[in-house]
């Protein structure tokens, strides 16, 4: 959830040709007005055995059972090192950074609204291609932001020990601070979550990965400790370090800055 989501979706598509082409949608209520559509591929993939891809067809906003906006996917401009078009479709080919596809789309009039995506993909690899559906609208009045603000307070007992409400200044502040981590991050398009492994501080992983500090000891006995950077590196490779939608780095960061607070430190 991020300070502009409405409501999303996350689909693996399993039709693999135009002709068996599903239809994937989320429903949520909207306020007249442009809204966007983003569209992320999650799990790019590729070896000497194939592609996984995604292929988008149009993109549909029903209200009841009346269209009220369609666009043909193969009409929008398009990032050349992320996409581009083929079998008269709109083909995500990148899951990497900054290849969230965009979609602005008119909303005629508040209410219930539908949002549909015509897609197929090309498989490859052992998963099938995931498809992100997130419908946005601004950082004030979202359901994101209602449901950050919610978590907000939630964290302000459990972390400061105090009560207070959606609106309250603690609670502006620390969202205020969540926008702009969160905006910065989405332009710098880095859409995935760091991890640094130097190797300087041999307790890193206690409590995280067992056995992975080892002993080491020279011809004259002198003795150090070390990682295990096989294990290390094979639990590494296991973990889905993306983030899409930019949330999981801007929570370290504010909850970093709650962790500071003096009520944090020296009242609880």
């Amino acid at each position: 959830m991020t300070p502009v989501s409405e409501f999303s979706g996350v689909f693996e598509i399993t039709a693999a040709s135009r002709s068996t082409m599903q239809t994937f949608s989320v429903q949520g209520h909207l306020t007249a007005g442009e809204r966007t559509v983003s569209l992320a591929f999650l799990n790019d993939y590729g070896d000497e055995l194939g592609d996984r891809n995604i292929l988008l067809d149009r993109l549909t906003v029903r209200q009841g059972n009346a269209v009220v906006y369609r666009y043909e996917m193969e009409n929008l401009d398009h990032q050349p090192q992320c996409h581009h078009m083929e079998q008269n479709a709109f083909h995500l080919s990148s899951s990497g950074e900054g290849c969230v596809l965009a979609v602005p789309v008119v909303i005629p009039s508040d209410g219930t609204h539908q949002i549909e995506i015509a897609a197929w993909g090309t498989h490859a690899g052992d998963e099938l291609p995931k498809l992100s559906v997130v419908v946005e609208s601004d950082a004030e009045n979202s359901a994101g932001a209602a449901a950050i603000r919610n978590k907000l307070v939630e964290l302000h007992d459990k972390l400061l020990g105090v009560q207070v409400t959606p609106d309250s200044p603690d609670v502006e502040a620390a969202y205020r601070l969540f926008v702009d981590v969160w905006q910065r991050r989405y332009e710098s398009r880095d859409a995935w979550f760091g991890c640094r492994r130097d190797g300087g501080d041999v307790l890193f992983f206690e409590g995280i990965l067992d056995g992975v500090v080892v002993q080491h000891e020279n011809e004259y006995g002198d003795r150090w400790y070390g990682i295990d950077w096989d294990r290390v590196n094979a639990f590494m490779g296991g973990i889905d370090l993306s983030d899409p939608s930019y949330t999981a780095q801007t929570w370290v960061v504010v909850l970093a800055a709650m962790m500071m607070d003096y009520r944090y430190l020296y009242l609880n």
